[in-house]
């Protein structure tokens, strides 16, 4: 497995694992603006960096816009591997994000993601991995 499909297969991984549980025939509905507005404090972007397989970090950048979009891009410092984004919609009520997101490689990405918001600091709750991500707020 080279570089770039390790990468690929965390990021998948790491984004599906709460996820899997959703069925593929019914996603939610696409936010309106009021909706992903719910929650002011969670717009912005968001970046967490960690250890890939081969020892690399991996920069993973969460991108909330106010107009119910995100962005979900990943990237190493592997010369070999290029850069991943994935993209869709999201609204946010109750502590929890609801992703809208075009299925990838055979994955749904759609589904909820409890999280909760302490200073510069975004934890999103991946249940089904039993572990949470911590993001900082990226200035």
């Amino acid at each position: 497995m080279n570089a770039r499909n390790a990468a690929t297969a965390i990021i998948g991984l790491i984004l599906s694992s709460p996820l899997l549980g959703c069925s593929h025939s019914q996603s939610p509905p696409a936010p309106t603006v009021q909706q992903a507005q719910k929650d002011p404090a969670l717009v912005g972007s968001w970046q967490r960096v960690s250890t890939g397989l081969s020892g690399h970090p991996i920069t993973d950048t969460w991108t909330f816009n106010a107009d119910g979009s995100i962005a979900i891009h990943s990237e190493t410092d592997l010369s070999v591997s290029q850069p991943y984004t994935l993209s869709g919609t999201y609204t946010a009520a109750n502590q929890s994000i609801i992703l809208s997101m075009a299925p990838q490689h055979g994955i749904d990405f759609s589904g909820s993601i409890p999280y909760t918001i302490q200073g510069s600091t975004l934890t999103l709750t991946l249940t089904k991995l039993n572990t949470a991500l911590s993001l900082t707020r990226v200035p």
